[in-house]
């Protein structure tokens, strides 16, 4: 029997947010939107700043700005009855182009308040590319960054993108290559993103399935034949150097294991590639605390859900030091080598959050040795040049008015870029104010009975997948539930003998009782939690509130159909006032399912 540990939970559920990249990809919704918001006029002038152009710095200069666009950039421009914006001693510079990002539901919207403009999407909702296409062609008033995206990505059938509760079609041969690029294509996808991840950079045994040196090389030649770049998830450095030598755009990580770094640095630069490192989210694995959340201006405009994100903190135990530190040794040797650097984050990876994770990434990336002005560049015109994105990332004129003004001068000190003081999207300003707090509660009554044809979406599968590990979990609707039932949640999971970084492995059910993947609800009004369920084996009941550990209730196997009833008021530890999450896990290696016909709160 393997018992799962407090800090693996937390670990494994702290990534259920990516199980909503499809199913939750126009929500969660914001709550009530505060009064309106003044956006200023749609012409004015920015006054006397020092202005980061998207390559070099001017000391002092003038920016006009008219119906979306840069007017004019000069040491010094007539206001010709344009509204000024005084600007002495802060900072203008382009609005932020985060280079990894994967956008679900809010993501666009709180990205923007921190001032990134625009985002690419690395893995998300086909659905979406259509009219975040017509939306970035747009100069209308806008609340939301841009977007490019990949769609779905190409991987192996089990491979890294399948884990996540999402019908992901594969490439399960070099021939379906080229089909499969077109559907992608069809769909709306900007680029092509592949994947080459088997684990091996993490671990000695237990690989996970990945594309071989064929279907990999099959993929590339067919997005650059329909006229799409190719990037590549790579965590070694001999896949890195494998798909660069297929002819791969870049690389959307920096690799991870002990390989040569000569080898690798040399083959990125003979080819022209770029890489995105990420160092935001290697950072958040490597338990370091980034320190956004504390920070005066960023933590204004922080919703609930992100402060929820960056908390996370998931580790792969003693290797996880190693891992930031290699990375920065490896982005110091690419930029010394004058390999193109992208500023990404890979929110909402545990530990992470759209937009505010930027200013972290600026951060790392001027540690591991670039200059303010190189770390600026990374998160501008940089990635706009490797993208094809003409019209932002500078500011020049003509180009889209997407512009981040901060106090102080990042230039010198890079952590001015928290030092946050407006944000103009197309030219109008960004409401910099979070979405109120939820005032969500849970009152008594029936949770789910999974008698509709359609699961709730509040309830998902989930297992130590998301952290790379062997683990599976899958449900479904069943037919014949408890008594009269119409219907029940059957869970089916295969809980691995080992999970990641000497963690134990874990699997099973997760519900959510608010909007969101671990946002909390007020649940004091309930005192009791009920069950109708059954199992062949013992399993775990997990109550996740408050920011510490779960509460963790043993749950004795059962074959036929039983009540269980959870008294919530007496469990020590657990706070109702902020009800995060419910999960059922399995405790035994091997294969096992386990049903439940109700859930109630009395």
């Amino acid at each position: 029997m393997a018992r799962l540990s407090t800090p693996a939970l937390i670990a494994a559920l702290s990534g259920v947010a990516l199980i909503a990249l499809i199913a939750l990809s126009e929500g969660p919704k914001s709550p009530a939107k505060p009064p309106a918001h003044d956006a200023g006029p749609a012409a004015f002038l920015i006054r006397g700043a020092r202005v980061f152009d998207g390559d070099r710095l001017w000391p002092r200069a003038d920016v006009a700005v008219r119906d979306g666009r840069i007017e004019a950039i000069a040491e010094s421009l007539s206001a010709g009855g344009l509204t000024v914006v005084e600007a002495s001693g802060q900072t203008l510079m382009p609005g932020f182009i985060d280079a990894h990002v994967h956008a679900y539901g809010e993501a666009r919207r709180e990205a923007l308040r921190f001032g990134t403009t625009t985002v690419l999407d690395m893995f998300g909702d086909p659905a979406l590319l259509q009219s975040a296409r017509a939306e970035r062609e747009s100069l209308a008033t806008s609340e939301h960054a841009d977007l490019w995206g990949a769609g779905l990505l190409a991987t192996a059938q089990g491979g890294h993108g399948t884990q996540f509760g999402v019908a992901v079609p594969t490439v399960d041969t070099p021939e379906a290559a080229q089909a499969w690029v077109a559907a992608r294509r069809a769909e709306g996808s900007d680029f092509i993103k592949l994947v080459r991840e088997d684990l091996s950079a993490y671990r000695d045994t237990e690989r996970m399935p990945t594309l071989d040196a064929a279907r990999s090389q099959a993929v590339i030649t067919a997005a650059k034949a329909q006229g799409l770049r190719a990037l590549a998830h790579v965590s070694t450095v001999a896949n890195a150097i494998e798909v660069l030598e297929q002819g791969a755009d870049g690389l959307v990580h920096v690799p991870h294991d002990a390989g040569n770094d000569a080898a690798f640095v040399e083959a990125v630069r003979t080819r022209g590639a770029f890489v995105t490192p990420t160092l935001s989210v290697i950072a958040a694995f490597s338990g370091v605390d980034n320190d956004l959340a504390n920070h005066p201006r960023l933590a204004e405009r922080l919703s609930a859900s992100q402060r929820e994100q960056l908390r996370g903190r998931p580790s792969f135990g003693p290797l996880a030091r190693q891992l930031i530190d290699r990375a920065k040794a490896r982005v110091a040797a690419l930029h010394a080598a004058r390999v193109p650097l992208l500023a990404g984050t890979d929110a909402p990876n545990p530990g992470t959050a759209f937009g505010v994770s930027m200013h972290g990434e600026l951060a790392l990336l001027v540690e591991a040795g670039l200059s303010p002005l190189e770390a600026l560049r990374a998160a501008t015109s940089v990635p706009a040049q490797r993208f094809g994105l003409t019209d932002r990332g500078r500011i020049a004129p003509g180009l889209r008015a997407d512009l981040v003004l901060v106090e102080g001068d990042p230039s010198a000190d890079i952590r001015a870029t928290r030092e946050l003081v407006s944000v103009w999207k197309n030219g109008r300003r960004v409401d910099a104010r979070p979405p109120a707090a939820s005032d969500a509660k849970l009152a008594p009554g029936t949770l789910a009975d999974f008698d509709a044809d359609a699961l709730p979406s509040s309830w998902m599968a989930a297992s130590d997948q998301m952290r790379g590990g062997r683990s599976t979990a899958r449900i479904a609707r069943i037919v014949d539930g408890a008594a009269e039932s119409a219907g029940a949640l059957r869970v089916e999971v295969e809980l691995a003998s080992q999970g990641v970084g000497g963690q134990p492995a874990w699997a099973g059910v997760f519900f959510s009782p608010g909007a969101a993947p671990m946002t909390p609800v007020d649940a004091s009004a309930v005192s009791a939690l009920h069950l109708q369920m059954r199992s062949a084996a013992p399993l775990q009941l997990l109550l996740f509130s408050g920011d510490g550990a779960p509460v963790v209730v043993p749950i004795a196997a059962s074959a036929e159909w039983r009540n269980v009833e959870i008294d919530l008021a007496t469990q020590p530890g657990l706070d109702r006032s902020r009800l995060r999450g419910i999960s059922l896990s399995a405790t035994s290696t091997g294969p096992q399912r386990f049903d439940i016909d109700l859930i109630e709160v009395r």
